[in-house]
């Protein structure tokens, strides 16, 4: 009917849609992700971006949470 009427956009999508059908044509999309990574100053970051400093600084800051890091008090010298 579109091609009798010479409506062009009509024939060109009913073909489009007919070559989905038989799968000639394919949607593709492409889904970029980020991680992002929370650093301890409350601040976030990409991760590629981070630095030895920002994973020291991560690091420290889970240890002094799970109360990993050794006191002053408990030097080796001392009883």
């Amino acid at each position: 009917m579109a091609k009798e009427t010479k409506n062009v956009n009509a024939a060109v999508r009913a073909e489009e849609l007919r070559g989905k059908c038989i799968g000639l044509y394919i949607d593709r999309q492409i889904i970029a992700s980020t991680k992002l990574v929370q650093l301890p100053d409350g601040t976030k970051k990409l991760e590629q971006d981070m630095t030895v400093e920002d994973y020291e600084n991560q690091m420290i800051a889970l240890a002094k949470k799970h109360d990993a890091l050794p006191s002053k008090n408990n030097s080796k010298g001392k009883k």
